[in-house]
C-alpha cells in the first residue's frame, strides 16, 4: 500500500464525487475532508446487528456520514475526524486480512513482551485498569471488555505508564529496542516527520502520519521551549505520549477523566507539560 494510493482502490463507495480525490495520507494525516465525528456516532456500537463484528458496525455508520460528501476539499485543511480513523482501518483490513489491533498486538507488543498495553485484556491482568471516572462515558459500559473492543475500532488504546514509555522509546529509536528491530526506519521517520503541513497557519503545529509534529522552531502549540522535532499524541482521557529526539527523551502523562476537569485546559496544559519535561531535562 502506498501514502497516495486512493482509498477507493479498496472501497469502492469513494469512487464518485470528492470521495475520490481521498488518499490513504489524508486520512493519516485527519486532512481527508471528511467530518469529525459526532455524539451520535461515538455511541453507534449501540447499533450493533446481531452477529455483526463491532468493527463493521462502525465502518457502516462511518459511511452514512461519509456519503453526503466532504466538508472541505481534501488535502486543505485539518479536522480531527475519528470517522477518518475508521474509514482507514478498514482500508488496511481489506489490504492485509487483519484488523489494526490485532496487526499492532501481534507485531508490535508481542515481540516486546508488553502485557498492559492493548485493547483487551485477560481477566486477571483487566483488574489492574483504572477505569475511566466519567460515570457516563461509553454509555455506562467502560471498563469492561465489551468497552475495551468498543474502542479498538477508531483508537482507543489502553496502557500503563511503563508499557506506554517503551513503545516511545521503540519510537526513539527507530523502531529497534533491546536488539530487537521491530519498526523500520523509514516507517518510523516517515510517521514522525510532517506529512502535512498546514495551509496559511506555518508556524502551526504540523501532522505526521497521525502524530503531531512542531515541525518548525516557533510553533507554539507542542511548547514554547521543546526543540525541533518533538512529536506526541494524545487519548480521549487526555493522557499524552511525548518523544523528544533532540534531547532523547520520551515523556508519558496518564490520565483517566474525558473531557477537561476543573482547571485542566488539554490545549494549554499539554504545553505547559511539555515545556517542563525540555527544562527539566535541560537542567540535567
Amino acid at each position: 500500500m502506498w501514502l497516495d494510493e486512493k482509498v477507493s482502490e479498496y472501497i469502492p463507495e469513494f469512487k464518485e464525487g470528492d470521495l475520490a480525490k481521498i488518499t490513504v495520507r489524508h486520512l493519516a494525516t485527519h486532512s481527508s475532508g471528511l467530518p469529525g465525528a459526532d455524539a451520535a456516532f461515538g455511541g453507534c456500537w449501540r447499533d450493533q446487528r446481531p452477529g455483526e463484528p463491532l468493527p463493521e458496525t462502525y465502518f457502516r455508520h462511518a459511511m452514512y456520514r461519509t456519503v453526503r460528501g466532504v466538508v472541505y476539499e481534501p488535502g486543505t485543511w485539518h479536522v480531527y475526524s475519528d470517522i477518518a480513523v475508521t474509514i482507514l482501518g478498514e482500508v488496511l483490513y481489506r489490504a492485509g486480512g487483519e484488523r489494526v489491533p490485532d496487526m499492532i498486538q501481534r507485531r508490535v507488543f508481542d515481540p516486546l513482551n508488553l502485557k498492559r498495553i492493548g485493547w483487551d485484556f485477560d481477566d486477571e491482568t483487566a483488574k489492574d485498569i483504572a477505569s475511566i471516572v466519567n460515570d457516563s462515558w461509553m454509555g455506562g459500559r467502560h471498563g469492561t471488555k465489551e468497552a475495551r473492543q468498543t474502542g479498538s475500532v477508531a483508537g482507543g488504546l489502553i496502557s500503563n505508564a511503563r508499557d506506554l514509555a517503551v513503545v516511545g522509546n521503540l519510537l526513539l529509536h527507530e523502531g529497534e529496542l533491546d536488539g530487537k528491530r521491530i519498526i523500520a526506519p523509514l516507517t518510523v521517520r516517515m510517521m514522525t516527520t510532517c506529512q502535512y503541513p498546514m495551509p496559511g497557519r506555518p508556524n502551526y503545529l504540523h501532522r505526521g502520519l497521525f502524530w503531531w509534529i512542531k515541525a518548525t522552531p516557533d510553533s507554539p502549540e507542542l511548547g514554547h521551549i521543546v526543540p525541533y522535532g518533538t512529536y506526541c499524541h494524545g487519548g480521549a482521557a487526555h493522557s499524552v505520549l511525548v518523544i523528544m529526539p533532540a534531547l532523547d527523551i520520551v515523556a508519558v502523562m496518564i490520565r483517566n477523566r474525558v473531557g477537561d476537569p476543573p482547571g485542566f485546559v488539554y490545549l494549554r496544559d499539554y504545553p505547559i507539560f511539555m515545556d517542563l519535561v525540555a527544562a527539566a531535562v535541560d537542567q540535567v
